[in-house]
């Protein structure tokens, strides 16, 4: 049994290093680039002097770079708050800092998160994240338990504000193995991703578990009926 999330994406990469890993309308990553880029970002929030528990919000729409982030997050061992692109900009910056986030790593066409959020949250752009500005990381130096929070994840608001769901990494394991056991998925399935990651089954229905089964993983922005039928038919998804 795998100790937390970045043990399965490891085991990915050493079992089949070159193959998809995620694909979107313009480009392919490999489990390999998955892990190197993960990599870099992991060392850049470690340079930055996060530490392990700290809460880094994550705002964008569904991408290989906002799963890249969500990964890099967890290798550092801070934990990642699904901000919900869909509320309003000052719900978004109280509930960040309800759940005591300290940077927003934010995707192109957020910026006005930069103008929203008080000098108590700093902000970041994906590509700076990503870029390589230090030496490699060393994974072995952060020690990641099955118990600590993998992830921060919000209820749907419908009636109230939405509330902070801390999950553990032996939470979203246990939920994800029996998700990809009960419907045999395999590395030979294609997954498509039209619904938003930062919700609770895009993540852990959809991008861990396809993690889990070592699919490729399709990712659409968003739900389009017309780009998810595309998917289907031209991309040969069957998940």
């Amino acid at each position: 049994m795998f100790i937390n999330i970045i043990d399965i994406l490891k085991n990915n990469v050493k079992v089949c290093r070159s193959k998809i890993a995620f694909e979107d309308e313009e480009r392919t990553v490999s489990w390999g680039e998955v892990d190197e880029v993960s990599d870099i970002i992991a060392k850049n929030i470690l340079d930055l002097g996060y530490k392990k528990g700290s809460h880094i919000g994550i705002l964008g729409e569904n991408s290989i770079e906002w799963a890249q982030i969500f990964l890099g997050i967890l290798k550092a061992g801070v934990v990642p708050v699904l901000l919900n692109i869909n509320l309003k900009e000052c719900e978004i910056v109280k509930i960040a800092k309800h759940c005591d986030v300290e940077v927003i790593f934010y995707n192109k066409g957020f910026e006005f998160i930069k103008d929203q959020a008080d000098r108590l949250i700093k902000t970041i752009e994906f590509s700076k994240i990503m870029s390589r500005l230090g030496s490699t990381f060393e994974i072995e130096k952060v020690q990641i338990g099955p118990s600590d929070t993998a992830c921060i994840i919000l209820t749907s608001g419908s009636t109230a504000m939405p509330k902070a769901v801390m999950l553990s990494h032996e939470n979203i394991i246990s939920n994800t193995v029996s998700i990809v056991k009960a419907l045999h998925w395999n590395s030979d399935d294609r997954m498509c991703i039209c619904v938003p990651m930062f919700h609770c089954f895009g993540l852990t229905a959809g991008l861990l578990s396809g993690i889990v089964s070592n699919c490729c993983i399709y990712i659409l922005k968003r739900f389009r009926s017309a780009k998810t039928y595309e998917a289907i038919t031209a991309k040969h998804c069957n998940i």
